[in-house]
């Protein structure tokens, strides 16, 4: 062959995929008895394998499944000729179902692959909006993730289960303080007693971690206390993944109980 021409190349593979993982779990069907009509679930579904193949906003998805995917052949559906307007109303509904749809694919999930809930990992995420928001009344400004000090923002608080999972998720607003939304969280997800909650140290405040005491719950953080206790006399050394030596002191605080694990290692005392 001495020159090869394409005309509309379509990408498919992500697509095939994501459409097939929601068969498994009969998402279309859960956005069926949420009373979402047929155009509007398309809408929906084409949304979110969007943010699987292509992650950006509902007017580049737009563009991604009108000009460069197969999803529409695969669905059956002229994308073309449907407004861009459908992909935000669909946003719109999915926001309004999130609860229950959370809920119930997280249950099918852990039915499918056997989650248990003895450990959530909680942790917040904040994304930038271009432009002013004034009508968003959690657009504020606040500690970008990304750097960006110019925008307004929105916070995204996330509660996973040890295989990555989403259980939980609610949004904030961008100037909120991480270590005051734990509880709200904790409590919504309905975790069992004596489950591991696993956080960064922005969140696991003296308070959080009395309230999770209080509630009867373990937790995994990295400590907030500012002076050094490491002992070499009392560390045993183990080699991590990449083969660096590393020394471990454990430490019990008789007055909490808590188990603290202070770590060094000959890297980290060059970096500082």
């Amino acid at each position: 062959i001495g020159s090869l021409e394409t005309i509309n190349p379509r990408t498919v593979g992500v697509e095939a995929l994501g459409l097939w993982a929601m068969q498994q779990i009969d998402f279309v069907g859960l956005l069926e008895s949420l009373g979402l009509n047929g155009p509007l679930r398309t809408a929906a579904v084409a949304s979110i394998i969007g943010r699987m193949a292509a992650p950006a906003s509902e007017n580049a998805t737009y563009t991604w499944m009108t000009q460069r995917s197969a999803l529409g052949e695969l669905l059956d559906v002229d994308f073309s000729a449907q407004p861009l307007m459908k992909l935000y109303r669909a946003s719109d509904a999915l926001l309004w179902h999130r609860d229950a749809i959370e809920h119930q694919v997280f249950a099918r999930i852990a039915d499918m692959f056997g989650c248990h809930t003895t450990v959530a990992l909680y942790d917040l995420t904040n994304t930038y909006m271009e432009g002013g928001a004034a009508a968003n009344p959690k657009a504020w400004r606040g500690r970008s993730k990304e750097k960006r000090k110019d925008c307004p923002l929105v916070t995204l608080a996330l509660v996973l289960d040890s295989s990555g999972f989403v259980r939980e998720s609610r949004s904030f607003e961008g100037n909120v303080v991480e270590g005051n939304t734990p509880e709200q969280m904790l409590t919504a997800l309905k975790a069992p007693k004596g489950a591991l909650v696993v956080m960064d140290a922005g969140i696991a405040k003296e308070e959080n971690l009395q309230w999770l005491r209080t509630n009867n719950y373990r937790y995994l953080a990295v400590s907030r206390e500012k002076s050094r206790q490491f002992d070499p006399e009392q560390a045993i050394a183990i080699n991590n993944a990449g083969g660096e030596t590393v020394r471990l002191q454990k430490v019990i605080d008789e007055e909490t109980g808590e188990a603290r694990l202070y770590c060094h290692s000959e890297a980290r005392e060059r970096k500082e």
